[in-house]
């Protein structure tokens, strides 16, 4: 009988237990499949147990379906951890309070199962971490994430926020991160180049000039980070104080959900290749503004998000930016001045804002001034830039299909009511798409994304 070398038996089974694919997994595929490649003869167990690479993809929660799993968790992970020995970790931990597996014991063993995971940092490749109410806030440990030589993926939902020092900067392989918490990113000497896929920043419970000073760190360790998304919509309102100001050449798409001022963000950051910007909530226009003009992007998508932003504000933004392609603002307040400083001009040298704008979207509009002039604006404008402009959408939260109107039709449109817009929406299309919105998707199952394709 010919015997299969060691080395490629322990590659087979590892590829059995791989090709099982991610959903496989979580349905406790990564407990069974290892169990029964140790069972199939003696040979293929010595193999099996002494390879850790079989043991170390650990997909754990306090929601496994089987009760005898529930209450044997502890040992198998136990196993599976001593068995994966020094081999890099794959692992996913979710403990939800208000799981199946609830109480003291459950408890118990999220803590034992955290801390021997935190206990092997430096084994890390993909962590994911989601957990809530584990510990009490005043319970919690404080965890120290700055020995990650190998990880890859950093997945990491803490709820009530435990605070947590992470050093992007020992991390030379990391390649994207989605946090929610209280985090508290520190400054690298040694930048991430390998941080190039979208990431995600989430802070709660923490202190305003903490999280964006954090941020900023984050952002000067990722020099070729492509996309980044920040919230702060948790936090108070900052206090004033000094950072040093950056350059980032690498940031194409930037996402920021905020509640409190973004003034000692912008204000200290350059984006000189920024294309995609969306500004939620915390808008300030003279900020932008002179974000814009020092960092002078190519900016193609711009979205503003913002009850009380002011129109003049928004004018000079807009004049700032000539590659600007699709422009989204919701919560508008306009006036006929607005639709005016869109309109091309027919004489040959006046000034074109926003030359090749081929999308508008205004939502929850409210309308500054007189109704027929704002009326007459608008026309003008759309039938000035009937050569460039793609689609004109006006539309109340929820519309997600207007019918389209020509342009010609918006004059007997009836009475387009603007003030409230309670049950109208106008569409005015030269096709039937719509331009994708151009930032990735992060949501709470992108704990389960990415899974073996990074």
């Amino acid at each position: 009988m010919i015997r299969i070398p060691r080395e490629v038996l322990a590659d087979v089974q590892l590829e059995v237990l791989l090709s099982q694919g991610y959903e496989a997994l979580e349905r406790e595929e990564w407990i069974n499949t290892p169990l029964r490649i140790s069972q199939v003869c003696r040979d293929w167990r010595q193999v099996a147990i002494s390879d850790g690479r079989l043991w170390s993809h650990i997909i754990i929660s306090s929601y496994t379906s089987s009760l005898t799993r529930r209450k044997n968790l502890k040992a198998i992970f136990d196993t599976w951890i001593a068995r994966a020995n020094r081999s890099p970790l794959y692992f996913t931990a979710i403990f939800y309070e208000n799981s199946r597996n609830t109480g003291e014991e459950s408890a118990k063993l999220a803590v034992h199962i955290i801390k021997a995971l935190f206990s092997r940092q430096h084994q890390w490749k993909d962590a994911r971490c989601v957990w809530s109410r584990v510990w009490s806030s005043e319970d919690a440990p404080v965890l120290r994430l700055n020995n990650m030589p190998a990880l890859t993926c950093l997945y990491l939902r803490f709820k009530p926020p435990i605070h947590a020092s992470i050093y992007v900067g020992k991390s030379p392989k990391l390649k994207w991160v989605d946090l929610e918490g209280n985090f508290d990113i520190l400054a690298a000497q040694e930048p991430a180049h390998s941080l190039t896929f979208p990431s995600k920043l989430t802070f709660r419970g923490i202190n305003p000039n903490e999280s964006i000073s954090s941020c900023l760190n984050f952002l000067s360790a990722a020099p070729f980070l492509k996309e980044l998304h920040i919230d702060l919509s948790d936090s108070a309102a900052p206090m004033p104080t000094s950072l040093d100001n950056f350059i980032v050449h690498g940031l194409r798409q930037l996402k920021c959900s905020s509640l409190i001022s973004m003034r000692q963000f912008f204000d200290n950051l350059t984006l000189p290749s920024l294309e995609s910007l969306e500004y939620v909530s915390g808008f300030e226009g003279e900020i932008l503004v002179s974000f814009l003009r020092r960092s002078s992007p190519p900016l193609t998508f711009l979205d503003i998000d913002h009850k009380n932003t002011k129109e003049d504000a928004v004018i000079e933004i807009l004049r700032l930016i000539p590659t600007l392609k699709d422009f989204r603002y919701i919560h508008a307040s306009v006036s006929s001045r607005f639709f005016r400083e869109l309109q091309i001009a027919p004489t040959r040298n006046a000034r074109i804002v926003c030359p090749v704008l081929e999308t508008l979207v205004l939502q929850h509009v409210q309308l500054l001034g007189n109704l027929t002039e704002c009326t007459e604006s608008l026309i003008c404008m759309l039938e000035s830039r009937a050569d460039i402009m793609e689609s004109f959408r006006v539309l109340r939260f929820g519309f997600h299909f207007p019918p389209t109107v020509e342009v010609s039709e918006l004059r007997d449109f009836p009475l387009m009511r603007w003030e409230s817009l309670s049950g109208w929406r106008i569409y005015v299309s030269r096709s039937d798409t719509f331009p994708d919105y151009p930032f990735s998707k992060f949501h709470q199952s992108s704990v389960y994304s990415h899974y073996g394709e990074i």
